[in-house]
């Protein structure tokens, strides 16, 4: 499983951590995971699937305002999640381009392309190559280094580990991985939590949210032919395990396809 920091390091923020909020967070955090397979977050409710029908790709709005204001048109950005992909490989150029861009920090400061709460960054992006015929990288998880702006192998995906992430990523369609590439976003729970306590956890969720928009942005202003797609319904501790990650504090809340 991958550790984060150094001992010391490790040591000390055990230490200033309180061990409630921590409970807590891990098991919120718990409660949210799936753990079976083909398991699904659909309702099976139908009033609420006839109500998801109204409700989908709206706003919720007021009923009572004092008066509105129509605002000038903007410039149109079209720009969606890509459901469809060729499954080329990216060479290093690409892949380089696409991980600096969305997660380094920028080169003489201590920021990233996204805000943190507190500059803290708690949340570590984990390539994973599903690609076994690419000549750049292995099949494998890869733990991205925003200062060195490098990927640090952490597990090796043998063949029976990519007949399991279908089972893990379900529902795939034709039980066929999207694309041969993803970004898992890991929640350093504890280093969430050191500050803020509780509140921390909630901070780290928005974080993925702007990383996942900055990957996004990344892809469309690099190369039409990239796209991306958000993916949540996934086995959380399975997928988190599988890839090296310690389930307990470094679980992964968000995944994220991309591709040609």
């Amino acid at each position: 499983m991958i550790v984060m920091g150094n001992n010391i390091w490790d040591y000390d923020l055990d230490k200033l951590i309180d061990p409630k909020s921590l409970k807590d967070v891990k098991k919120f955090h718990q409660s949210t995971t799936l753990a079976n397979r083909m398991n699904s977050v659909r309702p099976i409710n139908d009033k609420l699937l006839e109500w998801l029908k109204k409700a989908e790709y709206s706003q919720s709005l007021p009923n009572i305002y004092e008066y509105e204001v129509m605002l000038t048109e903007g410039t149109e950005i079209k720009n969606e999640s890509k459901r469809k992909y060729s499954k080329r490989p990216l060479n290093k150029e690409e892949i380089s381009i696409i991980m600096s861009n969305a997660f380094s920090f920028n080169k003489g400061y201590d920021h990233k392309k996204y805000p943190s709460a507190g500059g803290l960054y708690t949340i570590t992006p984990v390539l994973c190559v599903l690609d076994k015929n690419n000549d750049f990288l292995e099949c494998g998880s890869y733990v991205y280094d925003s200062k060195r702006n490098s990927l640090k192998k952490i597990n090796t995906f043998s063949n029976c580990d990519l007949k399991e992430i279908v089972n893990i990523l379900p529902p795939l369609p034709n039980k066929e991985v999207i694309s041969n590439y993803f970004i898992a976003y890991a929640i350093d729970i504890k280093k969430a939590i050191a500050k803020y306590k509780k509140r921390g956890y909630r901070y780290s969720l928005i974080e993925i949210g702007l990383m996942a928009q900055t990957l996004r942005n990344t892809l469309d202003n690099f190369n039409d032919e990239l796209g991306e797609l958000c993916w949540a319904g996934f086995d959380d501790n399975a997928l988190s395990s599988l890839i090296g990650l310690n389930v307990s504090d470094f679980p992964v809340g968000l995944i994220q396809w991309f591709g040609k």
